[in-house]
């Protein structure tokens, strides 16, 4: 297993589409590595943009990778 942090750099340069959950219109997820990921959006501008939650970890980004997609 790859320590988180390689996993977010790998994840942040990655081409991927997020499908949001059910249930939260906010709440978007993938499966990467083996791995399942969540993006939620938060209430930007107050917020940042959107937390990324990797295993036990939420990482707050003020941008999203240009790579990323998010289908509703």
């Amino acid at each position: 297993m790859k320590p988180t942090d390689e996993l977010i750099a790998d994840i942040c340069k990655t081409d991927l589409t997020w499908m949001v959950t059910r249930g939260d219109p906010k709440m978007f997820e993938v499966v990467f590595g083996g791995e399942h990921f969540q993006l939620r959006l938060n209430d930007f501008p107050e917020e940042p943009i959107c937390t990324l939650f990797v295993r036990d970890r939420e990482l707050d980004l003020e941008e999203a990778p240009r790579l990323w997609h998010l289908k509703h």
